[in-house]
């Protein structure tokens, strides 16, 4: 199993928020989560839960692959 790098994951669920103009407190309120717990993903001290990464990935139209792990062309 390849583990997770939060950071990233964080860094990329920011740039989601971004690019849609949205605060912290209207992307949590799409998946029931606070505003701190998304500041928390976007900060890579954690991750959101399957049933919340499942939600963004839908709500985003990205592949829960491509949100967790990023392209394949993406430099570490």
């Amino acid at each position: 199993m390849v583990e997770i790098d939060k950071k990233a994951l964080g860094q990329r669920i920011k740039s989601i928020r971004l690019d849609k103009g949205m605060t912290l407190e209207e992307f949590g309120n799409l998946f029931g989560a606070s505003k701190s717990n998304v500041l928390g993903w976007e900060n890579g001290r954690n991750a959101p839960n399957k049933e919340r990464l499942k939600a963004i990935s839908q709500n985003f139209n990205i592949s829960i692959e491509r949100l967790l792990y990023g392209d394949f062309l993406e430099v570490a």
